[in-house]
């Protein structure tokens, strides 16, 4: 794929996995979709995605184990949380471990881009 809006959505849950799909293929992104972090991990080195949305409880493993590693492995695309654990110390955690923005479930389509907007903005220091 040509396309260099390349997302990365990370999320076990089939239904959640196919709205991002869908919305973001409306904005023009090409779309890769995970539901743990081996098979993330796998695609982060196939094709590096402009952006990565992590749900925070992917399976066994947690979205914020999996920020880690790709932070540590080296990825430098902006990273969204997508994740009904709102709280405080939920957002807290997000950004401590690599992520540049946190966007609630349920989103809008209009939230779900507003919030990679912001986190491309996050990453990149763009004002």
């Amino acid at each position: 794929m040509t396309s260099s809006k390349r997302a990365l959505h990370v999320d076990d849950d089939p239904l959640t996995a196919k709205l991002v799909q869908r919305v973001l293929e409306g904005a023009g992104y090409w779309v890769a979709s995970a539901r743990d972090g081996a098979a993330a991990l796998r695609m982060l080195l196939e094709a590096p995605p402009s952006v990565v949305l992590l749900d925070i409880d992917i399976g066994e493993e947690s979205g914020y184990e999996l920020c880690n590693l790709m932070r540590e492995a080296g990825t430098v695309a902006p990273v969204a949380f997508l994740s009904a654990n709102r709280t405080l110390e939920h957002v807290r955690k997000a950004l401590e471990v690599g992520g540049d923005y946190f966007i609630v479930k349920p989103f809008t389509p209009a939230s779900l881009l507003a919030g990679i907007e912001r986190a491309t903005a996050a990453r990149y220091k763009l004002t």
